[in-house]
């Protein structure tokens, strides 16, 4: 028999429903998947063989910049077999060297040999699309915050919860090259690390003011960790505050004992929330339920709203935020 080969070979990206792109592979491995599918001169499978494949990653009209192979490669009852570019034996270069971000014009050759045998080219040709879709994280960076509908254990891999922990930038250096420290050194916190996770429990996001001024408290916001940015900058903190407002009061229940000395008690209904079976706010103003004047004339009266919630006949005790209608949900982001 011919010691000659003829191979039909297809680089693919595999994507699975309900995950993320590469699920195939670990995200803390380097490298894309390349299926073959190998056959004689007569068209027949070379079928339950073993054969070494090298692959060569060039910049078109340069030298080669990374050379490896893997031997032993065992192909099935149709001569299909498989290997994974980036975690064969290296010869030339590191794969992690290749500058899949700046050079789109990346060429790779195919040269494969039975065991013992002498390699020959089978196929030679520019790079699709799947190592750069790899380092462009398939349009979800390492940093992206999302919102995640499933309980914590449920966390894909390569993503975490904002919940603010330390981790260091040696497990995580992706990471910390995107955030740095913005949302904390990792001197506080539970976990131990040199930077924290965004720390998005229990509160809501917005957008960076960035000077236009709809957020007219950006120079004075806080970081939420030590080390963390503040002011207008990404990761700083804003506590909850109310704006400057007027109620009208209704019913208004004045009385006056006399011309001179008099008080006056503001009973506060529940806005029309009857229906809902909430109780009337008994809540009376000043000390003793009056605010009184010792002489007549004009004068002022201060009226405090007690807070309101639409569980306040199951919460026994006043609320302590203003917020609108809301959900639970997890804030992830991707680590890796």
């Amino acid at each position: 028999m011919k010691n000659n080969y003829q191979f039909l070979a297809a680089i693919f990206f595999l994507f699975i429903s309900g995950h993320m792109a590469l699920a195939q592979l670990d995200l803390d491995e380097k490298g894309f998947s390349f299926q073959g599918y190998a056959r004689n001169i007569d068209g027949a499978a070379l079928s339950s063989v073993n054969i070494e494949v090298q692959f060569t990653i060039y910049p078109d009209g340069g030298a080669a910049a990374y050379v490896e192979s893997h031997t032993s490669v065992a192909t099935d009852a149709y001569g299909v077999f498989h290997v994974v570019i980036g975690e064969g034996t290296p010869t030339t270069g590191t794969y992690e060297g290749l500058d899949f971000a700046n050079n789109n014009d990346y060429f790779l050759k195919v040269e494969t040999k039975v065991v013992g045998g002498t390699f020959a080219t089978i196929s030679d040709a520019e790079m699709q699309s799947v190592p750069y879709a790899q380092v462009a994280d398939n349009g979800v960076p390492v940093g992206s915050i999302i919102i995640f509908g499933g309980p914590k254990t449920n966390v894909p891999d390569g993503w975490i919860e904002c919940d603010g922990r330390a981790v260091s930038s040696t497990n995580y250096p992706k990471l910390h090259a995107a955030i740095g420290t913005a949302w904390g050194d990792g001197s506080t916190g539970t976990g131990s690390g040199d930077f924290n996770l965004p720390d998005l429990r229990g509160v809501f996001v917005r957008g960076v003011d960035s000077g236009v001024g709809k957020d007219p408290d950006a120079t004075v916001r806080v970081g939420i960790r030590d080390g963390g940015n503040t002011g207008d900058q990404v990761g700083s903190y804003q506590s909850h505050a109310f704006e400057d407002h007027q109620h009208d009061v209704d019913p208004p229940l004045w009385s006056t004992d006399t011309q001179g000395n008099h008080s006056h008690t503001q009973r506060l209904g529940n806005g029309g929330h009857g229906s809902t079976g909430l109780p009337d706010f008994s809540d009376t103003i000043g000390e003793n339920g009056t605010t009184t004047t010792e002489v007549a004339g004009a004068h002022n009266h201060n009226f405090d709203i007690p807070s309101f919630s639409s569980d306040y006949a199951n919460s026994g005790n006043h609320e302590t935020e203003t917020r609108p209608v809301n959900a639970y949900v997890w804030y992830i982001i991707r680590a890796r």
